[in-house]
């Protein structure tokens, strides 16, 4: 269901997003720029359609490992060495669209009405130190003080700002953390992992004053070893 429910929406993006090129190559001649809503349409097409590249190669790359095993135990050397090579190929492969991921616009906030816009920092925006490792969709290994992800943005509209974590809980993790940004710095409790709290979490840290050019950075300010979470995103809320 869950592939029928990724085809479908492919399709759909793919329709409006060949709308937004008839509609770019249109207004063009009248020097007009297309709304905001396709231009988020379309970074978020592009988006998705990495993200569902990435997950089939990895798929591929499970598959091509257990063949691996199978031809070892069977001691085929020789062909155990050719899907070796297969293997490194689609991880290199992998590895460049993580990149190119990581390089593509963010898209641009909608204004809805009566709200302000959010502005979303994924994991592959992130600058990474010290023994975190990231995806496309989250970043782990948050088990030392000296590990850090920070985000770098320019023109924010200046003002009041919530601070929102993103996280999936660990199983005997949690922590503290602290988020820095210039001379503001919050630190806030990071609850382990329950049975009715295993899945997807948001907890909001607290609130800062933002400038145009924001430099943020999450970081374990205490930890029992096993992680302090899996960070799936940062979010800015407007203070309204």
């Amino acid at each position: 269901m869950g592939s029928f429910q990724q085809k479908w929406t492919t399709r759909y993006i793919r329709h409006l997003a060949f709308k937004l090129l008839c509609f770019v190559s249109f207004t063009g001649l009248l020097n007009a720029k297309p709304p905001e809503e396709l231009i988020n349409l379309a970074n978020l097409y592009e988006r998705q359609k990495r993200a569902l590249e990435i997950t089939a190669i990895i798929d591929n790359i499970r598959e091509l490992e257990k063949l691996e095993i199978t031809l070892k135990k069977a001691d085929y050397i020789e062909d155990a060495k050719l899907v070796r090579n297969v293997i490194d190929q689609r991880q290199r492969r992998m590895d460049s669209l993580l990149r190119m991921a990581s390089k593509a616009p963010l898209p641009k906030a909608k204004k809805l009405k009566g709200k302000s816009p959010i502005i979303y920092l994924t994991p592959p925006q992130a600058k990474l130190r010290g023994n975190l490792k990231s995806s496309f969709r989250q970043i782990i290994n948050w088990i030392t003080p000296n590990c850090a992800a920070n985000w770098q943005l320019k023109g924010l509209i200046p003002g009041r700002y919530h601070i929102q974590i993103n996280y999936i809980p660990v199983i005997g993790g949690g922590g503290e953390i602290q988020v820095r940004e210039l001379d503001q710095l919050i630190r806030k409790q990071i609850p382990a992992a329950s049975p009715d709290k295993r899945f997807k979490q948001s907890i909001k840290i607290g609130t800062m004053k933002l400038r145009q050019s924001v430099n943020l950075e999450v970081t374990p300010n205490r930890t029992n070893g096993r992680g302090v979470f899996l960070l799936t995103g940062v979010q800015l809320i407007p203070v309204e």
